[in-house]
């Protein structure tokens, strides 16, 4: 019982401000934070993301992440900076009950190798890494959020907003992927053709969220231009990734 509670008092810390696997990674170049926000968009086609995944024999979402994995390694490699690993997070659904109420997720948090690499192997990397925490967040990920969310409750607002600067102070970048009608929505009898999420920064250097909506996969990338001095370059170089990835020819 007492290993069980050790076990589980780490793993909320690790949760709170991250776990030692990360020590020392993450990008020199988006270390510096700010309240400054910038907002860059673009469009791709939803059944050219869905057939490359197919051909690539991975899912919509690691093609999705494995993008910004992609763009972020070229944007340090055009200013010839170098980092070894990039920490980031993925929002997944932990919902076992489909007709229970209210929101049920929780954030993968995970690293990667960084370096110059294939699109191929940056795939495979983002794929494997993100396989490996979703197993743990699948076996017990909704106990775990119990105990944060009853420690947080507990503990002063400080030590809450501390433990969580530690812990995005070391996540380089957030994403998420999110669904919308497959079919035009209206609004006053105006049909909406582009719908951008703007995901939370919370902290990181940026955020890199994906909408489906009505055949088209809508990408808002959120920055703080004081961690990510040059969002404009960052966006051209995530749509060169996903090019990239999706000019994939059958194998």
């Amino acid at each position: 019982v007492a290993g069980d509670a050790v076990s589980v008092a780490r793993s909320v810390a690790d949760t709170f401000v991250g776990g030692d696997d990360d020590e020392g990674s993450g990008s020199p170049l988006w270390r510096n934070r700010s309240r400054r926000r910038h907002l860059e968009v673009f469009d791709l086609s939803l059944d050219e993301v869905k057939q490359a995944a197919k051909r690539w024999g991975v899912s919509i979402n690691d093609l999705f992440v494995a993008g910004s994995v992609i763009a972020a390694d070229r944007y340090h490699a055009e200013r010839e900076v170098e980092v070894s690993r990039f920490n980031l997070s993925f929002i997944v659904s932990t919902r076992n009950d489909e007709a229970a109420g209210g929101n049920a997720w929780a954030p993968l948090l995970f690293s990667v190798p960084a370096g110059q690499r294939s699109v191929e192997e940056h795939l495979l990397e983002t794929q494997a890494a993100m396989a490996d925490k979703r197993d743990e967040a699948e076996g017990g990920a909704a106990d775990l959020m119990e105990v944060v969310g009853a420690l947080a409750y507990l503990l002063p607002a400080p030590v809450i907003t501390r433990a969580g600067r530690a812990r995005t102070a070391r996540q380089d970048w957030a994403t998420s992927n999110l669904r919308a009608a497959p079919f035009p929505l209206f609004v006053a009898g105006s049909e909406i053709t582009h719908m951008y999420p703007v995901g939370p920064l919370a902290g990181t250097a940026f955020n890199l969220t994906a909408m489906s909506y009505n055949g088209a996969f809508h990408f808002g990338l959120h920055v703080d231009p004081r961690a990510v001095e040059d969002p404009e370059n960052l966006r051209d170089h995530l749509v060169s990734a996903y090019r990239d990835l999706l000019e994939k020819n059958d194998r």
